[in-house]
């Protein structure tokens, strides 16, 4: 089998969370190899990580972050690996900042693939309705490519 990639939604040197690697064991009486890609450091990261990791065919892996962004209502991050194999670690680059009120904040849920190839996925907060506490009730988003 192969690796397994995940993601804390805290902790990690800046406490913004954790995106790392299990690699298999060679003996199953073995443990796993856990490696840590990244460190989410800069203003616009992900930070709160509710979800899982979508992979693409080419490697990169995307996420959504409860905060972080360009207004910190959340983002879609892209988790790029490493060109080389030597001493480089993994990139996260923001791929959409939510805005907040109708076009939703706070994405706490995964990324799925539709039939079209876009992605799809919700938001606790944001959207036309004043109830839920006057933040709305979330939305639900495309993303195309």
């Amino acid at each position: 089998g192969g690796s397994l990639f995940a993601i804390t939604p805290a902790g990690g040197p800046t406490g913004k969370g954790s995106p790392f690697e299990l690699t298999p064991p060679s003996s199953p009486a073995d443990p796993w190899t856990e490696t840590v890609l990244t460190t989410f450091a800069g203003p616009h990261s992900p930070g709160h990580v509710f979800s899982n990791l979508l992979g693409l065919a080419n490697g990169v892996l995307l996420g959504t972050s409860a905060g972080g962004g360009a207004s910190n209502n959340g983002l879609i991050f892209a988790l790029v690996p490493p060109t080389s194999p030597q001493g480089s670690s993994w990139r996260d680059v923001p791929v959409y900042s939510f805005t907040g009120g109708n076009g939703g904040s706070v994405p706490n849920g995964g990324l799925v693939f539709g039939r079209n190839g876009a992605l799809y996925g919700v938001t606790l907060n944001g959207g036309n309705s004043t109830a839920c506490l006057n933040k709305g009730c979330g939305t639900v988003f495309e993303l195309k490519f």
